[in-house]
């Protein structure tokens, strides 16, 4: 039992820690890419976005995806699960309607701030 724990542990862990690492190289392959077309000005407003969009998604509760997908293996009820996934989809809307409805309101007073043409 613990033989069987440990190796999908290690299963999981090498399948998220490969995602990762993929994900990094892919960044350094675009490098040349971003730096051949982009002006600095246009490669810093695309990192303030990156950035953002991450603290954003952070902010924002997409991640309780995962705790969904915890909550629906392990409830065997169909209609709980049918209640967790519900839930979850209908907290993540909400919440990102409210990020949008926001970042509408301010688009103004942050347009000028990352505009890379001045």
């Amino acid at each position: 039992m613990l033989r069987a724990a440990i190796l999908r542990l290690s299963k999981h862990t090498l399948a998220y820690s490969t995602a990762e690492y993929l994900s990094r190289i892919a960044g350094i392959l675009l490098i040349p890419l971003y730096t051949g077309h982009l002006t600095e000005a246009q490669y810093g407003t695309r990192e303030l976005f990156a950035v953002t969009i991450a603290v954003l998604v952070q902010l924002a509760g997409i991640n309780i995806t995962t705790a969904m997908h915890r909550a629906y293996f392990e409830d065997e009820d169909p209609v709980r699960r049918r209640k967790v996934v519900s839930t979850t989809l209908w907290a993540v809307a909400g919440v990102a309607s409210v990020f949008v409805l926001v970042g509408l309101a301010g688009a103004d007073h942050i347009l000028p701030i990352v505009r890379s043409d001045h």
